[in-house]
């Protein structure tokens, strides 16, 4: 079974038009929204695609998207129905005090600070299905391979740029000599407004 992303998450909101280019490339797109929200959030919805690497819509998204923050790409071996309803449980996130937040984790901005300060149990429940979360490091010559080692210790591989492109093509194993970051440098190379305060209150899902 091939090891190379199968799934990627578009960030509408990022993409302003270019969304709807990336939905007639690839007919597979569904926004992780439902019913009423679905018609009323479209221009901001996260939208969850099938993956195939040669395809027309892999080289378009990888020559516009990339740098851009449009989205996250995804290994995972379960069927697209599984997995979408997998992301929908994190759309919304209430806080300690209640509060009902939208949590945009199809962001590479946000994810890539938000999994290094997650507990087992959180990574556990966000990694879920999903073998791995692959995106942009916030300096576009590198890329951030996110996986889960016995299912409880969060590792992280910073490659170049044209390692993360050979990952896409042939699989994670083309980067499995690369040395793990600590957690702290990944959360130390972001600007810090973008940190989130914290993640501790439970996810929802919106109806």
């Amino acid at each position: 079974m091939s090891s190379a992303a199968n799934y990627i998450l578009l960030d509408a909101a990022r993409m302003s038009d270019e969304i709807d280019k990336a939905l007639e490339f690839n007919k597979s797109g569904q926004s992780l929204y439902t019913g009423k929200s679905e018609k009323m959030l479209a221009s901001f919805s996260p939208y969850l695609f099938g993956f195939e690497k040669e395809s027309a819509f892999a080289k378009w998204n990888a020559e516009n998207g990339w740098g851009n923050s449009w989205g996250v790409y995804i290994l995972c071996f379960n069927d697209f129905e599984i997995l979408h309803k997998h992301f929908r449980k994190f759309i919304l996130v209430k806080t300690e005090e209640g509060e009902e937040l939208y949590f945009r984790f199809y962001d590479p901005r946000v994810l890539r600070i938000f999994l290094p300060t997650c507990d087992e149990d959180q990574l556990k429940e966000f990694f879920g299905p999903v073998k791995a979360y692959l995106m942009e490091d916030e300096d576009p010559a590198f890329g951030l391979v996110f996986t889960l080692k016995d299912a409880k210790e969060l590792i992280t591989q910073r490659v170049s740029k044209n390692d993360f492109d050979k990952a896409l093509q042939q699989g994670l194993e083309v980067i499995k000599v690369q040395p793990a970051i600590a957690k702290e440098k990944v959360a130390s190379s972001e600007n810090k407004k973008d940190k989130p305060s914290g993640n501790k209150g439970r996810f929802s899902i919106i109806d």
